[in-house]
């Protein structure tokens, strides 16, 4: 019986590790219980890129609450390299339309998963910055509980 359970656990673990690719490098920022993001304090994040050979897929995850007062999160993100090169970017997140709030959603919390880059190329290896601060009309935002910047090996069409 033993043998059974610990084969389709292994099967299992072993399924699901193959749908989504291993990231590169990944980083995660979770606001505290509150959930209140003053604009005066942007988040930042640091990938750690070790490999830069090959273009890869560019991940921003939201996770939100419905408490989130907008249709759409507006963000400025701001990637700054260890040489201190700035690249600067807005970008707009859907996160409620005509049939109500978008991703995956269990309960009172979404998540969302937006593409930033398809085919991103790392110039070199280092530590990367990424800034965010929101450009919705508000001072305090609420309702964002995580973001996650997670750069991963482009999927190989067949």
């Amino acid at each position: 019986m033993f043998k059974k359970t610990f084969f389709f656990v292994l099967l299992v673990a072993f399924g699901t590790t193959g749908c989504k690719p291993t990231p590169i490098a990944e980083a995660n920022f979770e606001f505290d219980e509150s959930l209140q993001w003053k604009k005066s304090e942007p988040v930042s994040l640091k990938l750690d890129i070790r490999e830069n050979a090959e273009p890869c897929e560019l991940y921003l995850d939201v996770r939100y609450t419905t408490l989130f007062p907008f249709d759409k999160l507006e963000l400025h993100i701001k990637q700054i390299s260890e040489q201190g090169v700035i690249v600067p970017r807005d970008v707009i997140i859907e996160i409620k339309n005509q049939n109500g709030f978008v991703g995956d959603i269990s309960g009172d919390i979404g998540d969302i998963e937006h593409l930033l880059d398809s085919n991103k190329q790392y110039e070199d290896h280092g530590v990367y910055t990424y800034e965010i601060s929101f450009n919705n009309s508000v001072e305090v935002l609420l309702g964002i509980m995580e973001f996650r910047v997670r750069a991963v090996p482009k999927q190989k069409k067949s």
